[in-house]
């Protein structure tokens, strides 16, 4: 049996995203969004209407929904900061990063109450950037060690940089503890201080994003693009929305420059990530720790034995 549900994702409608975000594999359960335009008959996928009846409608819908009626998109998420973004756009189908040809930055968002975000971009030899992973980690911060480890190993990441949100290395005097960023780095995790800059964050972020298309085909190319293994990155961007004032007066207030406080994790890593001006590194092969330290040692010994002959089948 094959179920088709058509609505309009007005205001209330933020569970039913939820659910679909949940359960869409595109298998079993999937759903489209669709705009106005797709009914053109010159423009739409075998649209009947035409262009300027298409205008016309939109015009005629109320601003505040505008976002639900015209473009198909949930009404819950009106103010979006970045509206840029669109799945169709930048999210592409995940695929193995290697070691020569990609160098991956690492971003890190620790909490004490909600769990630690991870986020990781690729960075081709022309610079393109990829979202190419994610973690959600519940736990301390030796199993948050261990989890980035293996993710890591597993994937075949060549990490570059691996950035922090600064607080992360502000110790907590009161309970005379060292910082998250300090037990990492005891754990040979060499992270730095991300910015928190958050205005330069969302522009940096929005110019990313940038495409252009006209006639169907590509003037300009997003430099970001998100994989589809990073649901949680997708769905934060998505739901990344400005906050507003509420109660008396509301409307007679300038709106707030900043955004909602929830559910940001993600973003901020990825602001974080696209400040930092990702740039390809060539690949240098790894060497065994142990075999380098082998061969000081016989150099440092060759060079106070004046009589010292290595062995020819010696590696030096």
């Amino acid at each position: 049996m094959i179920i088709v549900w058509t609505y309009t994702p007005l205001f209330h409608a933020g569970w039913i995203k939820d659910w679909m975000d949940d359960h869409a594999d595109g298998k079993y359960a999937d759903y489209v969004e669709a705009e106005l335009e797709d009914n053109c008959e010159k423009h739409g996928v075998r649209g009947l209407l035409k262009h300027r009846d298409i205008v016309r409608m939109a015009e005629a819908v109320p601003e505040d929904e505008q976002e639900a009626r015209v473009f198909g998109r949930f009404g819950h998420l009106v103010g979006r900061v970045h509206k840029k973004f669109k799945r169709k756009v930048h999210v592409v189908k995940s695929f193995a990063v290697n070691e020569k040809d990609f160098a991956v930055y690492q971003a890190l968002d620790p909490h004490p109450r909600v769990p630690d975000h991870v986020l990781y971009l690729a960075v081709d030899r022309r610079d393109q950037w990829y979202i190419c992973g994610e973690i959600i980690s519940e736990g301390t911060t030796k199993e948050l060690a261990l989890r980035m480890r293996d993710y890591e190993k597993n994937m075949r990441f060549r990490i570059d940089t691996r950035l922090i949100d600064p607080s992360a290395f502000i110790d907590d005097k009161h309970f005379e503890e060292p910082s998250v960023g300090s037990r990492l780095m005891d754990l040979d995790f060499n992270f730095i201080s991300g910015s928190k800059d958050l205005q330069a964050g969302i522009k940096a972020l929005d110019d990313a994003l940038e495409y252009e298309v006209r006639n169907g085909q590509w003037i300009r190319k997003p430099r970001l693009m998100i994989m589809d293994n990073c649901p949680v990155a997708i769905k934060q961007l998505e739901e990344y929305v400005w906050d507003n004032w509420k109660g008396r007066g509301a409307d007679e207030k300038q709106p707030k420059a900043r955004p909602k406080d929830k559910n940001d994790h993600q973003v901020e890593n990825m602001h974080r990530l696209v400040l930092s001006r990702p740039s390809f590194s060539f690949y240098k092969p790894y060497q065994d720790e142990t075999a380098i330290i082998n061969r000081k040692v016989k150099q440092a010994e060759a060079d106070l034995d004046p009589y010292y002959q290595p062995n020819q089948y010696e590696n030096i």
